[in-house]
């Protein structure tokens, strides 16, 4: 209790030295269109907060809506590719293209084909999609090197195979690096949706703001997303812990 509250002290002082930094910044700028003090900044966002908060949640929808379906695909695509070479050597240029394309140029494909409003959630997931399944499928590979054997000589394969050793290992060695991907996520999201313009949408606000030279509120904008980046890693943390002690040590039940 008492190390809880001294990291809780520790974290509040270097905060309030940020802010004391940036409000010595911003008198010495002398030019709150530029760069506003911390006052204003803060009615922002408060502002943001009351009267923006459904575009918040429209985001954190998208948010959730992209993920699960980056997941669920990245954890087929990984299964297949782990179990047939042929497909693991599809993937893999397919992959590699991807994550050299700027997502600046995936966002002009996709409106060049699509409406504006199906930009943040393509991009999202194609970005996401060859992370996610390369990490997936480590963790397949790791698994099958130390309890490859085992399944063979007790004949395990099939859904038993998945559901008992494959998923087991994919949650032990990967889950913990979901919060990071979640985070990335909600930035490719507020990204393709600030270049889209697509309205109702936390980028959308960011564009319209960058437009009037409402420079207070973008910073309030960086706030809003830095707390839910926040709120992720803090969430994922504690839903994997959660998990980890419901489900004991990984493939024990095969």
């Amino acid at each position: 209790m008492r190390k809880s509250f001294l990291t809780t002290v520790n974290k509040a002082w270097k905060y309030a030295i940020l802010l004391i930094l940036w409000e010595l910044g911003a008198r010495f700028a002398g030019n709150p269109l530029l760069f506003p003090g911390v006052g204003p900044v803060f009615r922002s966002f408060l502002t943001v907060c009351r009267r923006d908060y459904p575009v918040i949640f429209h985001t954190l929808s998208d948010l959730f809506l992209s993920f699960s379906f980056s997941l669920f695909s990245s954890l087929f695509l990984a299964i297949c590719a782990a179990r047939y070479k042929n497909i693991r050597a599809l993937l893999s240029p397919v992959f590699s293209l991807v994550n050299a394309t700027p997502s600046v140029i995936l966002i002009i494909l996709v409106l060049i084909w699509r409406n504006a409003g199906s930009v943040p959630f393509a991009v999202s997931t194609a970005v996401l999609i060859p992370i996610l399944t390369s990490g997936i499928l480590d963790a397949l590979d790791a698994n099958e090197q130390e309890i490859g054997d085992v399944c063979r000589v007790y004949r395990i394969t099939g859904w038993r195979r998945i559901r008992f050793v494959d998923l087991p290992g994919i949650f032990r060695r990967f889950s913990g690096q979901l919060p990071a991907n979640a985070a990335l996520n909600l930035k490719l999201l507020v990204s393709a949706e600030l270049l889209s313009q697509k309205a109702a949408s936390i980028g959308g606000k960011i564009f319209y703001h960058k437009l009037y030279l409402e420079t207070a509120f973008l910073f309030a904008w960086i706030a809003v997303i830095f707390l839910l980046n926040q709120l992720l890693f803090k969430l994922g943390a504690f839903l994997f812990k959660k998990l980890q002690n419901e489900s004991g040590p990984c493939g024990d039940r095969f």
